[in-house]
């Protein structure tokens, strides 16, 4: 017997939570790729990357099919929501797994592999992606704002890992292509933040 509309809500917010989790689990493990050195941290990035990209489909077909069940606005409204958000938390699939892959050029003995400003960088946009899918899932305005005003450290961390390398290359001009390869690692983090912010953004729109 087919599930009620109700039932398929609760479907499609579980298995938003659940992509989630994979893309908080991305950023773990190429976080710790660039942290210990060992590609099958890159290799579970890569293949998080795919199962992220599995998700987003699956919750596309869902909500589709949902979009053609129900005449009301409010329910419209969330499910083109949940679509704009599946979109953001695919593109942090991707950032994952292109952080993993550079971290191929870096050597892990290096001393400005273990930044402390990149390693916060990471905790911070993960717990970011949690709580701005959890805002989605509950309705939450408040985490919504929260998410907004934690990229606010997230940007300041960014321009402190920028000043430490160029510190660095300063001191160690043979190592620049590696050094830059490091800055590029937080510059994707920055841009998970931009997409949490951007499914906060979506959050606080569909309240209104």
């Amino acid at each position: 017997m087919e599930k009620s509309f109700m039932e398929q809500l609760k479907h499609l917010n579980d298995s938003i939570v659940e992509m989630g989790n994979l893309c908080e689990e991305s950023i773990v493990n190429a976080t710790k790729r660039l942290i210990t050195g060992d590609d099958i941290f890159e290799k579970r990035a890569i293949a998080l990357e795919q199962e992220i990209d599995a998700s987003e489909r699956y919750i596309q077909m869902l909500c589709i099919k949902l979009l053609l069940k129900t005449p009301i606005e409010s329910d419209l409204k969330m499910l083109n929501t949940a679509m704009n958000v599946i979109a953001d938390m695919e593109k942090i699939g991707e950032q994952g797994k292109d952080i993993a892959e550079i971290c191929r050029f870096i050597q892990s003995d290096t001393e400005y592999v273990i930044i402390l400003h990149i390693a916060k960088m990471a905790d911070a946009v993960s717990t970011m992606v949690k709580q701005a899918v959890m805002s989605f899932v509950m309705k939450d305005l408040e985490r919504a704002n929260i998410v907004i005003s934690q990229d606010i450290e997230v940007d300041a961390l960014f321009l402190a890992v920028k000043t430490d390398l160029l510190e660095l290359i300063a001191k160690d001009l043979e190592k620049e292509a590696e050094i830059l390869e490091s800055l590029m690692i937080a510059k994707y983090l920055e841009r998970v933040g931009d997409c949490t912010v951007n499914i906060a953004e979506s959050v606080i729109e569909l309240l209104r």
